[in-house]
């Protein structure tokens, strides 16, 4: 073998030139004194030197994966962990409280044995100690069952975790969709990225309620409505490799949509890294009233003007942010805001560690829930003549008020935090009944604009 065909060897070895760049050098080379036994031993050492060169990029490949993977999972994993820590301090703040407001009952107590021993302890004095101790252990009450329940969301939390590692020991390892050089270039963060759409439609199921399920992993999700009968959706990829081609093949698999006799199914599949990525952008007919079941892992969740029977939506790290009319809504984030304008008989809203925001321009007769650990609550609602307003407002830190509503309000400073009670004045014969939580947060109530 010449020294030229070893050094275009070489460098198609070291993944410099591709295979067809060494044959054409290779055929520049030595035009007139390759004859058909040497051309064979040429091609033979070529398959040999491009053989090497593909189990070395699969190795590599497989190693690129491995590392996004742990990159995806650390990410997700840091979220959680952060809740945890901000849910485990404020657990440890109020066990804290809670055992100097118990230390306080007991001495209260030994008090008022002792003014009873006493003769100038009067009827009237040791009705209102009584009364004192019994505000007292309200108070001890109340604190313990919120120390349950952050005990219970640190419970939900550890869940998920056992529940992640479970489905890391089931995947195991996973061989990439596109070529191998192109996994190799994206998980490592090489090439550039590439981005386009695909366009698909459909016709919705003709049934009272679609069930509409969405389920986004890493990129954001939007459903909102369209002037047509057909559904529309636009998935937006974008990967990170060599070329074009590399990219469209590492995304080739990246999601799925199915049809079903209920309803509309759409899912992205399993990305490593940031590499890859896929947004789902739904528009559905105005004429139906849906069920919406939506989430994401890695990327916000928006619904805009959709008319829904049950809503519910979810992220992992991201916003949730919601506009719509519905007998049902659950809304709930781990890391980041969550926010809903609308209203619906049943009204559920959750973060770890972000801030809830709530508007309501009419009123519905229900229930409606809000809970943080890390953030403010602002929540404005609509004044009604038919629909009276029962509000529950507690936090640790922070503000609590309700103002311009014409409700009777009362706000109390206790041991650990405020409370705060407020109800419409009036005779109503359908009440709204609002619950509000933070621990490190404000809560402010307004009438809405």
């Amino acid at each position: 073998m010449g020294e030229e065909t070893k050094m275009i060897l070489e460098m198609l070895r070291d993944g410099k030139i591709t295979a067809d760049e060494a044959t054409r050098l290779l055929n520049a080379a030595q035009p007139a004194r390759r004859t058909h036994e040497s051309e064979g031993a040429f091609f033979s050492d070529l398959r040999d030197v491009a053989s090497e060169v593909v189990q070395r990029a699969r190795k590599e490949a497989k190693e690129a994966v491995r590392r996004a993977n742990e990159i995806l999972r650390e990410e997700q994993r840091g979220a959680r962990e952060q809740a945890r820590e901000l849910a485990e301090e404020a657990r440890d703040e109020m066990r804290e409280k809670l055992r100097e407001a118990k230390q306080r009952l007991k001495e209260m107590r030994r008090e008022l044995k002792q003014r009873l021993r006493h003769e100038s302890a009067t009827a009237d004095l040791a009705e209102e100690t009584e009364e004192e101790i019994e505000s007292m252990q309200d108070e001890i009450d109340e604190m313990q069952d919120e120390v349950e329940e952050i005990e219970d969301e640190l419970e939900e939390l550890e869940e998920e975790e056992e529940e992640e590692e479970e489905d890391e020991d089931e995947e195991g390892h996973c061989e990439p969709t596109g070529g191998v050089l192109a996994s190799v270039i994206s998980a490592l963060g090489g090439g550039q990225t590439y981005n386009w759409q695909e366009n698909l439609s459909g016709e919705i199921p003709n049934v009272p309620v679609p069930h509409i399920v969405v389920r986004g992993v890493n990129g954001r999700v939007i459903v909102e409505l369209t002037d047509d009968a057909k559904w529309h959706l636009t998935a937006e990829k974008s990967a990170r490799a060599a070329n074009a081609a590399e990219a469209k093949a590492l995304s080739r698999n990246l999601y799925s949509v199915e049809t079903t006799a209920e309803g509309l199914v759409i899912a992205a599949k399993q990305v490593f890294g940031q590499a890859r990525a896929v947004n789902f952008h739904l528009r559905l007919p105005q004429n139906h009233i849906y069920d919406l079941d939506l989430s994401a892992v890695n990327g916000s969740v928006r619904v805009k003007g959709v008319a829904a029977k049950r809503l519910r939506a979810s992220t992992t790290n991201g916003q949730v942010a919601v506009e719509s009319m519905a007998s049902e809504i659950s809304l709930s984030s781990v890391n980041g805001r969550v926010e809903l304008y609308g209203a619906a008989a049943s009204v559920a809203c959750r973060t770890v560690n972000g801030s809830l925001s709530v508007t309501c321009p009419t009123l519905h007769a229900g229930t409606m829930a809000l809970d943080t650990v890390n953030g403010s609550i602002t929540l404005r609602l609509a004044n009604s003549q038919d629909v009276g307003v029962k509000i529950k407002g507690a936090n640790v830190h922070g503000s609590v008020e309700a103002e311009g509503l014409g409700l009777k309000v009362d706000v109390v400073r206790h041991t650990v935090g405020r409370k705060l009670r407020a109800e419409s004045e009036g005779d109503f014969s359908a009440w709204l009944e609002i619950e509000a939580k933070s621990v490190h947060g404000s809560i402010n109530i307004a009438p809405a604009r």
